[in-house]
């Protein structure tokens, strides 16, 4: 289906869920307030232009998804702003594409699992062949999120990446590569969080954050990079095999320079 004037679905109750799949959007797509009972799926659509669930008016509702929200595969080029919105099942944005300046998560509720990363990776979802990660080439703010279970990010973040304030609740997995500034001042990990394989190219800061356990093995500091762990609160943090940070030589001798405790 193509939609090539803006679509107006804001305040609109899909009481038994909605099928959006292969949706090409031309114009701008309005779906605050909106509530979707059932299954919203939107795999394999495109937005060309502004994508709304959410917006930075507090006294308006958000989108509320009830049911499982599936976003698999889907293109963003413009940007896309789920600000506020609540996710109740859980959340599928495997493969998707984030191409514009701006992704917006700030103050987004993930009650379910919330996955941000190539479809393969979940054996549930193998029936998807796009094996892509999940690309951010703006802006990508999850500030004072809150995730609620597993929260799985094996994405490519290409500008600044901002988990301020946010609140992991259960395991959160970043094999992520960063190519602007990942920022996670004051979040708080109540379960483990593994950033085996990630890459982080430019300022990485934990300052006043709390860290229930860390795991960063095969993760890879460029040379211009810099650790910030300022006021950090953590149990222990694992660099290589379950070996501590504090007895890691790769640290010790390698990032010396570049780390701030």
């Amino acid at each position: 289906m193509e939609i090539k004037g803006n679509a107006h679905f804001n305040n609109t109750l899909f009481q038994d869920g909605a099928d959006f799949i292969l949706t090409k959007f031309n114009g701008d797509a309005y779906f605050i307030s909106s509530k979707f009972n059932g299954e919203a799926d939107f795999d394999f659509s495109q937005f060309n232009r502004t994508a709304y669930f959410g917006n930075y008016f507090i006294f308006v509702s958000q989108s509320q998804f009830n049911g499982d929200a599936l976003f698999i595969s889907t293109t963003f080029n413009g940007s896309v702003d789920f600000r506020s919105s609540k996710f109740n099942g859980n959340a599928y944005f495997l493969s998707s594409q984030f191409n514009s300046r701006y992704a917006l998560f700030n103050g987004a509720m993930f009650n379910g699992d919330a996955y941000f990363m190539p479809s393969n990776l979940n054996p549930n979802l193998n029936r998807y062949a796009d094996i892509a990660s999940s690309k951010f080439k703006g802006y990508a703010d999850f500030s004072s999120s809150s995730f609620n279970k597993t929260a799985a990010f094996a994405s490519q973040f290409n500008d600044y990446a901002s988990f301020d304030g946010a609140m992991f609740n259960g395991d959160a997995y970043f094999s992520s590569e960063f190519n602007g500034d990942a920022y996670f001042w004051s979040s708080k990990f109540n379960g483990n969080a593994y950033f085996r394989n990630s890459q982080f190219n430019d300022t990485v800061d934990f300052r006043d954050s709390k860290l229930k356990t860390a795991f960063f093995e095969d993760t890879v500091f460029h040379s211009k990079s810099t650790l910030s762990l300022e006021r950090t609160e953590y149990n222990i943090i694992y660099e290589d095999s379950y070996k501590p940070l504090s007895q890691s030589v790769v640290w010790k001798n390698l990032y010396t320079n570049n780390i701030i405790i």
